[in-house]
């Protein structure tokens, strides 16, 4: 099993600037919980450590499926390049 552990930033009002000086309170508005392993809810890195190494494989997958199924929907589209294109043009050429 192969771990990578991702530090969330704030996510502004328009979706798409992160701050790499700010963890986010606010990500599960954004992105569902179940697609990822929250460090606020762990104490110390030794019980996320222990949470991690202790997962079952159903967890696991469960933790994949919930991923797939983010990926895969529309929820994705204001992190996407094409959400960030099309709000550049639209402020450009539609900026009226």
């Amino acid at each position: 099993m192969k771990i990578g552990f991702f530090n969330l930033y704030k996510i502004y009002d328009n979706n798409r600037m992160f701050n790499p000086d700010i963890p986010s309170p606010n990500v599960t508005e954004h992105i569902p919980e179940d697609t990822f392993i929250d460090r606020r809810k762990f104490r110390t890195y030794e019980e996320l450590y222990s949470y991690l190494k202790n997962m079952s494989d159903r967890e696991y997958m469960d933790y994949l499926d919930a991923i797939k199924n983010f990926i895969e929907s529309d929820k994705l589209y204001p992190f996407s390049a094409e959400c960030f294109v099309d709000t550049i043009v639209n402020e450009i050429v539609g900026g009226n």
